[in-house]
């Protein structure tokens, strides 16, 4: 029986439809195979087999499971047949999603749940760059340093060469849609020469930032509900309650447990709290955008807001105009990345060549309007710049942006409450990230585990009753807390923090970036987003050199310091953590790695003939 099933989990229903029909009836369930050679109504036409696996079947009622790829010779097309062959003889053959296929024609199994859908993947996408969560911790960074001009303008130049590195991944993607994603691509692109260490790096790398991300932004979170009950006690200025950088601390940990437990559940629920956070976020900082301007009995002039890029030198100290411009743009591209987060999940998206790529760009795009949107709304609705940071303003100077709000509804009603409401959406948006991060960092060190790119592999790879990587998944948040740990000492290593999340998470997308733009256009194998088709050969290499560059220079920006004078509390220790994990990686590859890891590894080889089929040939 031939069946198009985008579910694995129809296939049991629909095995025991066969069962009921494959004997007889009126020939509605035809294409049934009896292996006792007995003819069925109609047949697939009968073309050259390949067995590309076979194991014992977890189906209920079937005896084993094969996957084989069939060439219909009258057409002269080939399909990828999962084929059940039941207890009484039934044979059920079931046509793949398309992304499945090609996970087949990569040598991979189909092992993950494959239940997501393009709402889900956009979902994660905004949760994870989230709306208010980029933004909001460095806000003040960007006012004092670029003024507010150049808190607004200088996004967009941020914006443009992010869409252009999305654009380069999104490609990808579509060409290779596996758990992973950078760590895969950087394989296959590099090709059998390069492609062991550049995977080998690239997953280390990735894995790190990401989990640093996920703890990290927990702190955020965990620091805007401590601004959340001060102001709710009375505020600084009033005897508002502050909560001790233990309690903090600890606050920071329960946000990573509660994140861990859900990340526990099935993808597909997993999902829908992603799409909840996202449609809170979204709809928040619609209604915000809207009201704000309303509700604020003043507004800066236009002239201050979009022209004035003063810098503040004689406060911050930076060493140039030129300085103070980088570390502005900071705010944006701590805002703007994560995007290749829904790649991660590609094998357990349904049409994942498809899909993927639209979500990466639909989110990016989503995130980049809507929080830009919200930068020009909250400056514009300043009621007094020199309140912002004073320390007897009710924030007590330690978040402007829920200062703005506060005084924008406190001078029309006489209360903060808007203020606090919207307070929790940023709470929330926190916790919608580190939701993210967590997931993204579990299915990075699930890939790496499954080739065995990690010490212990046999025991990261294991999945649980729902098909979640949760011991991949355990690591990454112990790892995470680990590096969590020196906010203890001082609170300013939250910015360190995030450097080091953003260098190792942005290394991760050189590396496939470059091997994309070296490569050789014939070795490439085109999925259904190819930039060639839209822009030619020419321009898909010009957006993947700007996007390296792009890439480049954020490694370089982030390794610098962005407070002066230079103290042991406020250095940014990042490119001492970075240096100590590489070379601790750097170390077991030659001392141990090299000499028997190979990158990722096929569970069989792939379907010989196919243009698609396995990895590139690299450059």
């Amino acid at each position: 029986m031939v069946a198009m099933v985008e579910d694995v989990d129809e296939i049991e229903a629909t095995a025991g439809d066969a069962k009921e029909a494959g004997t007889g009836g009126d020939g509605g369930c035809a294409d049934v195979d009896h292996d006792d050679g007995g003819e069925a109504s109609r047949r697939l036409p009968r073309g050259e087999e390949m067995k590309l696996y076979t194991e014992a079947s977890a189906f209920e009622g079937a005896a084993v499971v094969a996957m084989i790829q069939r060439r219909d010779e009258e057409v002269g097309t080939e399909q990828k047949i999962l084929q059940i062959t039941m207890e009484d003889g039934i044979t059920l053959s079931v046509e793949l999603d398309p992304a499945e296929k090609r996970l087949n024609e990569l040598g991979y199994r189909q092992e993950l749940r494959r239940s997501l859908r393009f709402p889900g993947l956009y979902a994660v996408g905004v949760s994870f760059m989230t709306v208010f969560a980029g933004f909001v911790p460095t806000y003040a960074q960007g006012f004092i340093n670029g003024g507010p001009a150049g808190l607004i303008w200088y996004w967009w130049i941020t914006a443009l060469f992010v869409h252009l590195i999305g654009v380069s991944m999104a490609e990808i993607a579509s060409s290779f849609p596996t758990a992973g994603s950078l760590y895969f691509w950087a394989a296959a692109l590099a090709g059998p020469r390069w492609g062991p260490l550049a995977s080998f790096i690239t997953g280390w790398m990735e894995f790190l930032g990401l989990a640093v991300c996920g703890a990290n932004v927990s702190y955020g979170g965990s620091v805007i509900l401590q601004v959340l009950i001060l102001i709710s006690t009375g505020g600084a200025e009033g005897g508002g309650f502050l909560l001790s950088k233990y309690t903090v601390f600890a606050i920071a940990c329960a946000f990573v447990l509660i994140c861990f437990l859900i990340n526990c559940l099935p993808v597909r629920t997993v999902a829908n709290v992603m799409v909840a956070s996202s449609f809170i976020q979204i709809t928040a900082a619609v209604v915000l955008i809207v009201m704000l301007p309303l509700v604020a009995p003043t507004h800066e002039p236009a002239s201050w807001v979009f022209g004035d890029f003063g810098n503040n030198r004689d406060t911050t100290l930076t060493p140039s105009n030129a300085y103070s411009f980088l570390i502005t743009l900071l705010v944006s591209q701590y805002s703007l990345y994560g995007y290749d987060c829904v790649a991660h999940l590609a094998e357990e998206t349904k049409k994942a060549d498809r899909t993927a790529p639209l979500a990466i760009m639909s989110s990016l795009s989503t995130v980049t309007v809507l929080a830009w949107l919200l930068v020009v709304v909250l400056t514009w609705s300043i009621q007094d710049p020199a309140h912002l940071f004073a320390a007897e303003s009710v924030t007590g100077g330690m978040q402007p942006v829920v200062q703005i709000m506060w005084d924008a509804f406190y001078a029309r009603y006489g209360s903060g409450l808007g203020a606090q409401v919207f307070t929790v959406v940023i709470c929330i948006s926190f916790f919608g990230a580190t939701l993210s991060c967590q997931l993204g960092a579990s299915r990075v060190a699930y890939a790496l585990a499954r080739d065995g790119g990690l010490p212990f592999s046999s025991l990261w790879r294991r999945l649980s009753s729902n098909r979640v990587p949760i011991a991949a998944l355990s690591l990454s948040v112990v790892i995470g807390l680990l590096f969590l740990l020196p906010v203890l000492a001082s609170s300013t290593l939250f910015f360190a923090l995030a450097s080091i999340s953003t260098i190792a998470w942005v290394s991760a997308y050189s590396v496939p970036i470059f091997f994309r733009f070296a490569q050789k256009e014939k070795h490439f194998p085109p999925g259904p987003f190819y930039l060639p088709n839209y822009i030619g050969v020419t321009g898909s290499k010009l957006v993947h050199l700007l996007a390296l560059l792009w890439v480049l220079y954020t490694l370089i920006v982030f390794n610098l310091p962005t407070m002066f004078p230079i103290t042991v509390e406020n250095f940014n220790w990042a490119p001492v953590a970075i240096a100590i994990w590489m070379k601790m990686f750097i170390a077991w590859w030659l001392l141990h790695a090299r000499f028997w890891f190979k990158g990722p590894v096929r569970e069989f080889e792939p379907t010989p003939g196919n243009s698609r089929v396995g990895s590139t040939k690299g450059f």
